[in-house]
């Protein structure tokens, strides 16, 4: 019994081990965000930019000696 249990656990612990292993394997997936370039050069924005989310612009950041004296 006690043998059959270690054979199972064994089992589980080289299938989890296994799992990673076969994911690297594939390799990366392509990713779908690379830039595409119009024939001219330009760059082409993605095709859903506009839903992008805004998340800061560093508003009253500044770099002078007086604002860095104050930290």
């Amino acid at each position: 019994m006690v043998k059959q249990v270690f054979v199972c656990l064994a089992l589980v612990v080289a299938a989890w081990l296994a799992l990673p292993i076969a994911a690297l394997a594939e390799g990366p997936a392509n990713s779908v965000h690379e830039p595409t370039y119009a024939a001219d050069g330009r760059l082409i924005p993605p095709v859903d930019y506009r839903e992008w989310i805004f998340l800061s612009s560093g508003l009253d950041m500044s770099y002078n000696e007086k604002a860095l004296a104050s930290e």
